[in-house]
């Protein structure tokens, strides 16, 4: 009896959860009210990006051996940055900036590294690999430029 009253529990709690789940990549911003057809590109936090404090510790570059757009099918697409190099020492911390796209739907990216000019740290170099989400977008042929060079296109 105890387990009947316990599926008929569980059965009324499943009924009553929401069946729709939010996902943040499948939001895609509608157009303004007067008609305009401004819309952005889904913004997906980035685990890279410049901090604050950053003002404070050096700037470096990011040894980069190999950049990949990674392009999902799906609908909207979704794209990721794939980035694999080397850190100049293992106190390093990776930076990734990537701005809205332009008029003529390009995507500047700049990747670099900030160091804490008072930290003690070995003098080795770290490899790293990292995947950046970047969304999903509007309609449009996209180009992506890390450090000034083009990396890659994509259609959305």
């Amino acid at each position: 009896m105890r387990l009947i009253g316990f599926l008929i529990v569980l059965f009324f709690l499943a009924s009553c959860s929401s069946t729709q789940a939010s996902d943040p990549l499948m939001d895609t911003p509608n157009p303004d009210k007067d008609g305009s057809d401004v819309i952005f590109p889904t913004v997906i936090p980035n685990a890279y990006s410049p901090q604050p404090i950053d003002s404070s510790k050096i700037r470096g570059n990011f040894m980069m051996d190999k950049s990949t757009l990674n392009i999902m099918e799906s609908y909207p697409i979704q794209v990721s940055l794939s980035l694999s190099g080397s850190l100049p020492t293992p106190c390093h911390e990776l930076r990734v900036d990537i701005s809205q796209p332009d008029q003529q739907f390009k995507i500047q990216i700049e990747v670099y590294t900030v160091l804490d000019p008072e930290m003690m740290c070995a003098q080795v170099i770290k490899p790293i690999e990292v995947t950046i989400p970047m969304g999903s977008f509007p309609t449009g042929k996209y180009s992506v430029w890390i450090n000034g060079d083009q990396i890659g296109e994509f259609d959305s």
